[in-house]
């Protein structure tokens, strides 16, 4: 089973900074399994069998002159040296062709172009996370492993840390890590409008639930292999250094409490 790894980040300053301590820290692993996109397509060529399962790749907005969701037949991705501000040493990024955006057209946008590269290059699984969660990543190989067979076998699959949605009564996987089967990021992709209501996660969850047959949602609460939200340098190294072990952590299968509250702060539900 392979499993395209897709970290969200943008050409400012801080991001670059976020870029090389995620480098430095869980994608700085001795293991043959975990390399970068680019490395993987270049096993793909030369060997049979390529000992790399979790390609990653930093997932950034390259042409600032576009619309924010790609809807077109334009290519999905432009060179790195048509990118204001990119740099020649960080060849792990991919440069979508899309204006960069944190919310609604990127995700889109991503799954799209991970799609189009999935079945020439046998990827089985894409996976999108942000930035500020922090991976454990032979918890993540454990998990692959356990419980993410390969294609054809792990069609309509799409998981993570749910939460719910109001307006169908659903629930949805949360930004800090989710993941799907190729088929439904092919799903998603040739969607040529997306009804944006809140945030990319909720609304990339409402549209792959609207997939004319079942969804099998593989919930991750039980065993989490990440921490989430840490956003400052000295945070993220105290939880590498120090606090790792804690992983898997876990949480409610499904913090009801918790989403109606949520609910009932946006005004949703009444307070009996």
């Amino acid at each position: 089973t392979t499993f395209l790894l897709g970290i969200f980040t943008n050409l400012e300053q801080q991001q670059k900074a976020n870029r090389e301590r995620i480098r430095n820290t869980y994608l700085n692993v001795d293991d043959p399994r975990v390399c970068p996109l680019g490395e993987y397509i270049n096993q793909k060529k030369e060997l049979m069998i390529a000992p790399c399962r979790i390609p990653y790749v930093f997932v950034v907005g390259g042409a600032p002159d576009r619309p924010p969701e790609h809807l077109d037949d334009e290519p999905l991705e432009v060179d790195s040296t048509t990118v204001a501000g990119a740099s020649e040493d960080e060849t792990d990024i991919v440069y979508l062709n899309i204006s960069e955006n944190g919310t609604h057209g990127k995700s889109a946008a991503y799954l799209k172009w991970a799609a189009s590269i999935g079945s020439p290059l046998q990827i089985d699984f894409v996976a999108k996370s942000a930035p500020s969660t922090l991976i454990d990543m032979a918890l993540l190989m454990d998990f692959i492993d356990l419980d993410l067979p390969p294609s054809p076998y792990n069609r309509r699959s799409y998981g993570g840390s749910p939460w719910g949605y109001f307006w169908e009564g659903g629930y949805y996987a949360t930004s800090p890590f989710y993941f799907m089967s190729i088929d439904i990021a092919t799903f998603v992709g040739k969607t040529k409008k997306i009804d944006w209501k809140e945030h990319e996660a909720h609304d990339i969850g409402r549209l792959i639930f609207r997939h004319p047959k079942p969804i099998k949602f593989i919930n991750l609460n039980p065993r989490l292999f990440w921490f989430e939200d840490i956003t400052d340098e000295a945070t993220w190294y105290e939880y590498w250094d120090n606090r790792m072990p804690e992983l898997p952590r876990k949480k409610s299968n499904m913090e009801n409490e918790k989403i109606c509250q949520s609910f009932k702060e946006k005004g949703l539900l009444d307070d009996k």
